[in-house]
């Protein structure tokens, strides 16, 4: 469908002394415009673009230059009335992330490589370089040292979780950081706000998840006492750098336990990316198990991880929690752990059949069948 932003950039084009053939390169390079929407609007300024322009790339004379100057004031009037009307009578919204319309090229004898053509869909929702504050720009919030993980706590002094939650908590801003690295990939989040609703997308290199705002929550490490038994709560918007880091634990871990793994239910929540799918495909292929070379390490760690859990606690209670946000490679190898306040246990399956295990007790090593509560035996 043509809009009045490809009509005026048709026109800006003629009167700089472009050929249709040279504005339609531009345009159907550019990849938001059909070439059918092109001709249309060419055909909706009422003159014979196509035989007035072949001739400009040349000098003409006598009958030629006369045919051109009519052409041109004709192009000229009707590009005038289309920019007052537009200026007139077509408000911007910024709250919505509406571009202004003038974002063209000022020079049009220069070589274009590449031009962004908003289309009726990206006037009235959030575009992927995302443009809601009253600048019409994303707010870039910055590096953050490490990624959040379950179990951080102390978010007072991060600078770039406040910079975007305070935009998230301040209308849905349009705001962007880099989160950190864990195994050398790149985790990047933003919000944004798509159809009025607030979004919040976090990228793992080239895999990203985007899920409403409104359906994210938090561990509520008071009422879970083991990792598989997880009791969720509402998000603390009190501390904006807290509820940031939260977002990101949502949308990178906490979804997919809570419902399990399944796709139908984390997109029938509004969720989509493909993140998801990686993540289901990689559960599924945990099912039959790792090479003992995969478990051994994450689950020996896990031991000592519980150890200096219960030196600094007393107890072993909410051990799970901790050792599962410290050791991420837990989630991956399909660990299972139980905690008590004077026991623990953790497990994880093995390709050839069997699970390693570690407790309390300093037992480390294979079961046959995987842990039901906190003893390996």
């Amino acid at each position: 469908m043509i809009t009045q932003e490809l009509i005026q950039f048709i026109q800006q084009g003629i009167s700089q002394g472009k050929t249709k053939e040279e504005l339609k390169q531009i345009l159907l390079s550019n990849g938001d415009w059909l070439e059918s929407d092109v001709e249309e609007a060419f055909s909706s300024i009422n003159t014979n673009v196509s035989n007035s322009m072949t001739g400009s790339a040349t000098k003409d004379s006598g009958g030629g230059l006369l045919k051109w100057l009519m052409v041109s004031v004709i192009i000229f009037v009707l590009g005038v009335g289309g920019y007052l009307l537009a200026t007139e009578f077509i408000t911007p919204n910024t709250d919505k992330g509406v571009i202004e319309t003038t974002n063209f090229p000022e020079a049009f004898n220069e070589e274009v490589s590449e031009v962004f053509i908003p289309d009726s869909e990206d006037l009235l929702t959030e575009n992927s370089l995302g443009v809601s504050n009253e600048n019409n720009q994303k707010i870039i919030c910055g590096t953050n040292n490490s990624v959040p993980m379950m179990g951080d706590t102390n978010f007072d002094d991060n600078e770039v979780l406040r910079c975007l939650g305070e935009n998230i908590l301040n209308g849905c801003q349009s705001a962007s950081a880099i989160l950190g690295q864990i195994g050398g990939k790149t985790y990047t989040a933003e919000s944004y706000k798509e159809s009025g609703v607030c979004r919040f997308k976090v990228t793992i290199d080239d895999k990203s998840i985007q899920c409403p705002i409104s359906i994210a929550n938090t561990i509520d490490e008071e009422a879970s006492n083991a990792a598989n038994d997880i009791i969720t709560k509402n998000l603390d918007k009190s501390n904006p750098a807290e509820f940031a880091a939260n977002l990101s634990i949502f949308n990178t871990g906490l979804i997919f336990l809570e419902n399990e793994y399944n796709k139908s239910m984390i997109e029938g929540l509004g969720c989509s990316g493909s993140l998801i799918t990686e993540r289901i495909s990689q559960r599924q292929a945990s099912v039959s198990g790792f090479l003992r070379s995969q478990v051994m390490e994450p689950i020996s760690n896990s031991r000592v991880e519980a150890e200096f859990h219960y030196n600094d606690n007393g107890a072993y209670l909410d051990v799970c929690t901790s050792i599962y946000a410290r050791i991420p490679e837990l989630q991956e190898i399909d660990a299972k752990c139980y905690d008590s306040a004077d026991e623990f246990a953790i497990a994880a399956p093995l390709k050839e059949g069997g699970f390693i295990c570690a407790d309390d007790s300093g037992f480390l090593g294979d079961i046959e069948s995987n842990i039901t509560s906190t003893s390996c035996n």
